[in-house]
């Protein structure tokens, strides 16, 4: 199976310019995941008329209720990637830490690559709704 997800495929790219030919094939269905995670909890739900479920809710009201909001994110994230990232299963969403001093908060995603093993990310959030997401096993 190709690592590449559509995006990869009809750009040749990944978000940050790298071309997918650059990045060793051992890892870049992890990446493309990890950016399609990204891009998923970087929309907003509504957005999208004929998928109004698609997105997170508005991070910056999540923000302002922190840490007592974390379950809530927790659970968007986990039902969004789910629905949303067919490459994985058995998704697992854990609430890590809520940093007021650098103003983020993190979550461990968790789960399997279909027919590939474990896979492990951290998601960053910031109170703009910026996130990041990044293998970490």
């Amino acid at each position: 199976m190709q690592g590449e997800g559509l995006l990869e495929k009809l750009t040749g790219t990944y978000m940050d310019g790298t071309p997918v030919r650059a990045v060793p094939s051992t890892v870049r269905r992890q990446r493309s995941i990890a950016e399609h995670i990204q891009r998923l909890l970087e929309s907003r739900k509504g957005m999208l008329v004929h998928m109004p479920d698609f997105g997170m809710p508005d991070i910056g009201d999540l923000f302002r209720r922190l840490p007592g909001s974390a379950i809530e994110i927790q659970t968007e994230m986990e039902t969004l990637i789910r629905t949303y990232e067919p490459r994985m299963e058995n998704v697992r969403v854990q609430f890590v830490e809520f940093e007021p001093g650098h103003a983020r908060v993190r979550f461990r995603i968790s789960g399997s690559l279909k027919g590939a093993g474990r896979v492990q990310f951290e998601s960053s959030f910031f109170p703009n709704g910026r996130g990041l997401v990044r293998a970490t096993g």
